[in-house]
């Protein structure tokens, strides 16, 4: 298992806000990269809804950009600019309001990370599913999501 180290974190986080300058206006925060991933959105007057809880864009955002740093940062994808990685599908369950900051947790395995470099290696192209859990404060699961990531050779 592999995890990056907190300067990396930094770096990985600017890198993010300059790329999408969105994660940089809801204070999106790494916490963890690596084979574990966990990303943190605040519950604050920009992120919440009509009711006082993390808007559901967001909730499905984090989950979303911890996603793609699972696959991006320790697969061939990070060491191979000739790839490109997008999402190809998210599905989201929400179990009750998120009344306090969120914690998307992605965690890719050893041999998720092999399958898609074999994937990558032989075909040129990859799909890979990812499961996150996103958690309020006291710990407790508010959302679920399942999402399908797509890698292929840039033409």
């Amino acid at each position: 298992m592999t995890q990056l180290k907190q300067e990396t974190l930094e770096k990985l986080q600017a890198s993010l806000y300059r790329q999408l300058p969105l994660y940089e206006h809801v204070g999106l925060t790494v916490l963890e990269a690596g084979n574990r991933n966990k990303f943190r959105v605040p519950l604050n007057e920009r992120n919440k809804n009509h009711f006082g809880s993390v808007h559901a864009a967001l909730q499905w955002a984090v989950a979303e950009a911890a996603g793609g740093i699972a696959g991006a940062t320790l697969t061939a994808l990070n060491k191979n600019s000739e790839y490109f990685l997008v999402v190809k599908q998210v599905t989201i369950d929400f179990l009750k309001p998120a009344m306090t900051d969120v914690d998307a947790l992605v965690i890719i395995t050893d041999e998720q990370i092999a399958a898609i470099d074999r994937g990558l290696a032989a075909h040129g192209k990859v799909e890979w599913i990812l499961n996150c859990e996103i958690k309020n404060t006291r710990d407790e699961v508010v959302a679920r999501t399942t999402a399908t990531y797509y890698a292929s050779k840039q033409r």
